[in-house]
């Protein structure tokens, strides 16, 4: 863990000489292995973006989150190996909240250690201050001084901020330039290797995050969270899921999904959602490895022909991914006599 130097009035009172390397030294430089903190999308000092529209579901599930790598379990097929240090910075939630949210997803994490999650999490809540107390702001270098000094001291490999609007001033959130102070407190905690993963708002239309799209380049992933009227969700939660970036090869865990929180006992729960499925199925028709549609259908973990049509329908008519002629064109046998395509 980095170390960090004598601080007066919140500044470093000296600064470390920067360095370079000739790429010989750095082909000779042996590194640490990143281990992830939850496989597979999220390595120690890396960074994540969450975001939705509010009450979506990106405070349950990145207290999910918190409580997967805290406690060493498994989250809807992502997989903490070891028991990790969190803290999680909220500046909006009732600290009772906190609690009650904390105490039923507990049980939604498989092969979660609960003890070794209660002691590796620390809340750090606005509303559980003085109300005289001030509060650090992300984008103030004071505020950022504070947050960084309790990550690095507090060996915390992961830091979750819920939410930006509540922890950030942005004056002008269009402004790109608004938002250098937050990018430069986002690439220290990388440096210090601490992971952090941002939640913060999606923008008026509901389809990208709130404010300069600059914010996204520190980030190596972006999940959106679209709200879902499909699926279950007792506590009204509900959302698809959308990888809006993601830096390494997808597997079946990083897909789009349609997931809900519901059951008793209360679970998570999750599907491949609609749109990723019509994209592979798009994907699998332009390899031109398939002379009928039914080994298609076989190919997509045996699916039932009819869902294979609507999918199909959806692909060239709704979406425009394909085209009818191209889709035909890409079967050496356009399966004439299957009167369900």
């Amino acid at each position: 863990m980095t170390n960090i130097s004598s601080r007066s009035g919140g500044r470093s009172a000296s600064k470390p000489q920067l360095k370079s390397l000739t790429l010989q030294q750095l082909f000779d430089k042996e590194f640490p292995p990143r281990e992830h903190l939850i496989a597979p999308w999220l390595r120690e000092g890396e960074s994540a973006l969450i975001w939705s529209e509010p009450g979506v579901g990106k405070s349950m599930l990145s207290l999910s989150i918190a409580l997967c790598i805290a406690g060493g379990g498994e989250l809807m097929g992502w997989k903490s190996e070891r028991p990790r240090r969190v803290l999680v910075v909220d500046g909006e939630q009732h600290i009772e909240d906190i609690k009650e949210r904390a105490g039923f997803l507990m049980g939604t994490v498989d092969g979660v250690d609960a003890n070794e999650a209660a002691q590796n999490i620390t809340i750090f809540a606005r509303q559980d201050q003085d109300p005289e107390a001030s509060f650090p702001d992300l984008a103030d270098p004071d505020g950022q001084d504070e947050l960084f000094r309790r990550a690095v001291e507090g060996k915390f490999d992961l830091v979750i901020l819920d939410n930006f609007s509540t922890l950030a001033t942005i004056e002008d959130e269009n402004s790109a330039a608004a938002f250098n102070p937050v990018m430069d407190f986002l690439l220290k905690m990388k440096q210090a290797r601490v992971a952090t993963i941002l939640v913060h708002h999606a923008n008026k239309g509901g389809k990208d995050f709130r404010g300069s799209s600059k914010l996204a380049t520190t980030f190596e992933v972006i999940l959106g969270l679209q709200k879902s009227t499909s699926g279950k969700k007792r506590h009204g939660t509900s959302f698809d899921i959308e990888w809006t970036k993601y830096r390494r090869l997808k597997d079946e865990t990083v897909s789009g999904r349609n997931v809900w929180l519901d059951g008793d006992p209360l679970a998570w729960g999750y599907k491949v959602s609609q749109d990723e499925e019509v994209g592979e199925l798009v994907r699998l028709i332009r390899t031109h490895e398939f002379t009928t549609q039914a080994q298609l259908a076989q190919e997509m973990n045996k699916m039932a022909v009819g869902k294979l049509s609507r999918l199909k329908r959806k692909a060239i008519h709704e979406l425009k991914l394909i085209s009818e002629a191209e889709w035909d064109a890409c079967l050496e046998d356009d399966d004439d006599d299957n009167p369900e395509f």
